[in-house]
């Protein structure tokens, strides 16, 4: 994996012997020592809410953090789900080039670091749902047709995403949490996308925009 900068934190490739079960941490420039040890903290409650709620949790991996990390999550979440993703399912091991639909992608996102950030009091996934279902409520496009980054932002990405997420939450009660990145962890053993979908959430890909747009109609 490349070097990325989202928020003051940079993710490097995996460092040689990196087991500890978390991820190594470098500070770039002037970081005081409270916020070190601020950010050290949160990556510990990441990794352990990945490990207990989703089943995996990456690591051999390195967190370059500058001072323009902003608390309470110093942007970890973001680098730590892609590096989740990135280590269940490499680019090279991908039936079809695909790791799925944009959807799929951004509604994971949207409810992980959601799911999160309740674990740790800070807002309730109740709260999160009620926004994100307002702004579902705000188109008509079938979840289907979201399937790329162009249709998405074309339909309009907030309300997008709030649908999207509407779907993830709706999988998550139907095959819990760790079937999230159980997906990933089948892709590179199956054929399709939608093969790899239908092991970890246990419906075809087909029958579940079915039963969810009847669900969205409910809710939305």
């Amino acid at each position: 994996m490349g070097v990325a900068l989202i928020l003051g934190v940079m993710l490097w490739p995996a460092s040689a012997g990196a087991d500890s079960g978390e991820p190594d941490l470098e500070f770039a420039g002037d970081v005081p020592t409270a916020t070190q040890a601020a950010v050290r903290a949160e990556l510990r409650r990441l990794t352990a809410f990945y490990r207990d709620r989703l089943g995996f949790s990456p690591t051999g991996y390195t967190l370059t953090v500058d001072s323009d990390a902003q608390p309470p999550s110093y942007g970890l979440g973001w680098h730590h789900l892609l590096e989740a993703i990135e280590q269940l399912a490499p680019h090279a091991s991908l039936p079809g080039n695909t790791r799925g639909p944009e959807w799929l992608f951004r509604g994971i996102d949207k409810y992980v670091r959601a799911a999160y950030s309740d674990s740790q009091g800070r807002e309730e996934l109740t709260t999160v749902a009620l926004e994100e279902t307002s702004r579902a409520a705000q188109i008509t496009d079938p979840l289907k047709t979201l399937d790329t980054w162009d249709r998405l932002h074309e339909a309009g990405f907030w309300e997008a995403r709030g649908v999207s997420f509407l779907a993830i939450q709706w999988l998550v009660e139907r095959a819990g949490e760790r079937a999230i990145l159980d997906y990933y962890r089948q892709l590179p053993r199956s054929r399709s996308w939608e093969q790899a979908f239908e092991r970890a959430f246990g419906i075809a890909v087909d029958d579940f925009y079915e039963a969810f747009e009847v669900h969205r109609a409910e809710v939305a």
